[in-house]
């Protein structure tokens, strides 16, 4: 049994995948647990299963519509602490399925409902509630359970500090940062890789083998490339360094490492830092580098990677 590296820092959330379905108008589905609440569909990962298969899965379950993975986009992420434990949900927004919800699970919901973001009925859970409303401003994660069961919209001021910045480099607190489709892709691949491995993590090194299996024509494959940096000399060192985990983990259960949440968050600051409103792979990069520590770091050292003229490059080209 391959030990996790991360074990004394890191946490255990269960992940969910919650469909939005939104229409035409702009109204979303809600679905009237028999709690009495209204929540949005939605269904636990499984073992080995893509958070986008979990929602197109529970979507026929409980609605009975067909929606194609590539139709599901990743829209907003929230964190859940509740007295059963940690929770991380993913919101896949979808604009087109086939065929008309209806409510295919009567033992556990008792109707559908359409509804506004900006109006939502009262009865709506709250998380959802903040969840959605959160989205809607562009905040990219909102955690709940954590204060007296208050949420805290999640800036990249709240969450990040940085090391050193210049007066040039003051960046409002009120600036909000949004998630980027691309970095969404990245974020799933890196949990794949993690599952591959049977790892119940996710750290620097899956974000950096999510990183080299990016298109060519990326800012950070061209970097990783320049850099000699290529998917099958990580995934040999990754191997190597930290090697496959035990197949009965509990993959349903992941844990997400510090290290990579903080370069998730500082990349936040970085984006705001050059100008962008939304956070892209090459700025979680840039955060891993700076930082210098962790697996990948270790993993880009080994590979021959000069920190300091070539990330000075990096950071240069990301102002243009």
């Amino acid at each position: 049994m391959v030990e996790n590296p991360h074990s004394q820092e890191a946490f255990k959330m269960t992940p969910i995948a919650y469909t939005l379905l939104e229409r035409e108008d702009g109204k979303i589905l809600l679905m009237r647990r028999t709690s009495g609440r209204l929540s949005l569909p939605a269904g636990h990962v499984e073992a080995g299963e893509r958070v986008e298969t979990t929602a197109a899965r529970e979507s026929w379950e409980e609605l009975g519509i067909v929606i194609a993975t590539s139709d599901l986009k990743l829209a907003h992420t929230v964190h859940l602490k509740d007295p059963d434990g940690q929770r991380v949900g993913f919101f896949l927004r979808a604009k087109k399925w086939s065929g008309e919800p209806k409510n295919q699970e009567p033992d556990e919901c008792d109707g559908l409902q359409w509804a506004s973001i900006d109006d939502l009925p009262e009865d709506t859970n709250q998380h959802i509630t903040l969840a959605l409303q959160n989205m809607r401003k562009g905040v990219p994660l909102t955690e709940y359970g954590w204060e007296s069961s208050r949420v805290k919209s999640v800036s990249y001021k709240k969450t990040v500090k940085p090391k050193e910045k210049s007066d040039d480099e003051e960046v409002k607190d009120e600036a909000k940062i949004e998630m980027s489709e691309e970095t969404g892709k990245v974020l799933k691949v890196a949990l794949e890789e993690a599952q591959r491995l049977s790892h119940n993590y996710i750290g620097t090194e899956h974000l950096l083998l999510a990183f080299t299996r990016m298109k060519s024509e990326t800012k950070v494959k061209k970097f990783l490339i320049d850099c000699i940096i290529t998917e099958k000399r990580v995934r040999e060192r990754v191997n190597s360094i930290v090697g496959q985990g035990d197949p009965l983990y509990k993959l349903d259960e992941i844990t997400f490492a510090p290290r990579a949440q903080e370069a998730i968050n500082t990349g936040m600051y970085f984006a705001r830092l050059f100008g962008k409103r939304n956070l892209e792979p090459e700025h979680i990069l840039l955060a891993m580098i700076e930082d210098g520590e962790g697996i990948g770091n270790m993993i880009m050292k080994e590979l021959g990677f000069e920190f300091s003229p070539k990330a000075k490059k990096f950071k240069a080209s990301l102002r243009s």
